[in-house]
């Protein structure tokens, strides 16, 4: 099988897995991007050329070394040449990396780490933070196809819509077990669920001029799959729970009452960093441990 023949098996993959939105999205920035780098590819070579005539033109006795730049330079935009377009060109291709990774994540609530799609499929950042505008990106064109089969080769077999669930789940058992001894944080007794420590912190806040509750590692992670777990979805935060997961909100109560819950009764904090979360019934309180939280390391 020859390397066209392996390109096209990718783009019937990737496509595959697409909704129809997903595509139509990724097809209009697919088509803006090319419009855009076409069109800077162009100025870039009509300046390089208006530059070579003006040093060529103003060039001898009775003209400065920057004398060619005077008809080139901008008033409102002292910056622009051919090296400030150069580096734009490249900036294309991290913009629109950017585009479909946000696209997905925003769509179906992931964390896709654009920095590795970037690092694949374009070059990386120099040392100094400037891109390195070198030969082989002056024809770069990157493929939405190559980003969504990337992408896709690191979800195990998962879907994008299988991906988040999976994520959420995986989010929650890292909160809930120690990576050191591989030892759980919590232990459940009937229909309450206790993280032992570390779950929570109590103190007085400067800022707000109030003592407040803060919580740990990763446990905001379990209330998002607490949401979950009451409402099968990820946009939906039932009764108070959404209140307690922005990090800009300060918590000022150590007991949470969900009363429009179905599953879920109630949180209470300690300031030792207990954290008690009691279910409706056992039943519950027992399957979110398996479906969430986890029964072995």
């Amino acid at each position: 099988m020859d390397l066209l023949d392996k390109f096209a098996q990718v783009e019937i993959r990737a496509d595959a897995r697409m909704t129809e939105a997903d595509r139509a999205f990724c097809q209009k920035h697919q088509e803006a991007y090319q419009s855009a780098l076409a069109f800077f590819r162009q100025l870039l070579a009509l300046w390089q050329d208006t530059e070579q005539q003006q040093r060529y033109i103003l060039s001898g006795p009775g003209h400065p070394d920057n004398a060619w730049s005077q008809y080139l330079t901008l008033r409102k935009f002292p910056d622009l040449d051919a090296v400030q377009i150069g580096v734009h060109l490249i900036e294309l291709h991290r913009r629109f990396i950017r585009a479909v990774v946000s696209y997905f994540n925003t769509t179906y609530h992931l964390t896709i780490d654009a920095d590795m799609v970037e690092d694949e499929l374009a070059p990386a950042l120099n040392e100094d933070g400037e891109r390195d505008v070198s030969a082989n990106l002056s024809t770069l064109v990157l493929r939405y196809e190559n980003m969504v089969e990337l992408i896709l080769s690191r979800f195990g077999g998962r879907s994008f819509s299988e991906q988040a669930p999976y994520e959420m789940v995986m989010k929650c058992h890292r909160a809930a077990w120690k990576e050191s001894d591989h030892t759980h944080k919590f232990v459940r007794k009937k229909s309450v669920i206790t993280f032992l420590s570390d779950a929570c912190g109590f103190g007085y806040s400067c800022a707000h001029g109030c003592d407040h509750w803060t919580f740990r590692y990763g446990i905001k992670d379990v209330l998002k799959g607490l949401a979950h777990f009451e409402t099968g979805t990820f946009d939906e935060y039932p009764d108070d729970l959404g209140y307690l997961i922005p990090d800009d909100m300060v918590i000022r109560y150590d007991v949470w009452e969900f009363e429009n819950c179905e599953k879920l009764e109630r949180i209470k904090l300690f300031k030792n960093g207990r954290m008690d979360i009691r279910f409706t019934t056992e039943a519950y309180a027992c399957q979110f441990v398996a479906d969430y939280l986890g029964t072995v390391y």
